[in-house]
């Protein structure tokens, strides 16, 4: 299993589709270009995931009120749900299993304002749950360039806080990626709270589909590693670390 041919022939897919609408409407209608590549990660997820898992778009209300709309409301099906609408519902948040807000292009001084809004959103989420943890996440499709700071600084600013809920991943575009890891994936497995940022070329994309998909099954991912990730993994393509807090020695 070619795993790395898969993952960029993932990431090459994403793109065409993304550019489909453009040749028939050009520039015209930003909404609808939006919206279509809201519905491009939403029909990739429900490739993956299964039955009994919704995907669509909406609120997630609390006690405290309700959430910013997200883009791609990934939902618990087995839960009842408020609304639905077709693919828009309206959900309580014991039934939140992930947040990710779609982007077209995110400048890099536009990363923090991106990230803030997704994580005050899952702040909300999180703060009427106490096992589950919902995947949170941004997903731009054009490319822009930046360095590790540029990625790692901003996310740094919007979830260092102790308590919170995780910002899980960043891609910016084709080849960078962010993740924030519990445990190091390499050993020994000991607790680091620290994201780390990648230049994987041609790859981001899948990546972060993939990561979705983990965040929901992380047993059977894990114990299928190698049919889910490339075999040398993310680690050679790192350009920079951030600690979400630190790490007690004692």
């Amino acid at each position: 299993m070619d795993t790395n041919a898969y993952f960029r022939s993932l990431t090459a897919e994403i793109s065409a589709l993304k550019d489909r609408i453009r040749n028939f409407i050009g520039d015209a209608h930003w909404l609808s270009a939006g919206l279509w590549k809201e519905s491009v990660v939403k029909a990739i997820l429900r490739r993956y995931l299964p039955g009994a898992v919704g995907i669509g778009s909406g609120f997630v209300v609390t006690d405290n009120g309700p959430t910013t709309q997200i883009d791609v409301l990934v939902y618990d099906l087995t839960k009842p749900v408020l609304f639905r609408d077709g693919e828009f519902v309206i959900i309580t948040a014991d039934a939140a299993l992930g947040l990710i807000e779609v982007k077209t292009r995110i400048q890099k001084n536009e990363i923090e304002q991106v990230c803030g809004k997704i994580f005050s959103a899952a702040k909300l989420v999180r703060s009427r749950r106490t096992v589950t943890r919902p995947f949170v996440g941004v997903i731009s499709i054009e490319d822009t360039e930046v360095n590790a700071d540029d990625l790692l600084d901003p996310i740094y600013k919007v979830a260092s806080g102790v308590g919170g809920p995780d910002f899980n991943c960043l891609c910016l575009g084709s080849s960078y990626f962010v993740r924030y890891w519990d445990l190091p994936p390499t050993s020994p497995k000991r607790p680091i709270n620290r994201w780390h940022a990648y230049k994987i070329p041609e790859m981001a994309p899948a990546y972060f589909i993939h990561n979705v998909i983990e965040s929901l099954f992380p047993q059977s991912v894990n114990e299928n590693n190698r049919m889910w990730y490339p075999l040398e993994g993310k680690e050679p393509y790192k350009i920079g670390e951030r600690s979400r807090q630190p790490i007690s020695t004692g």
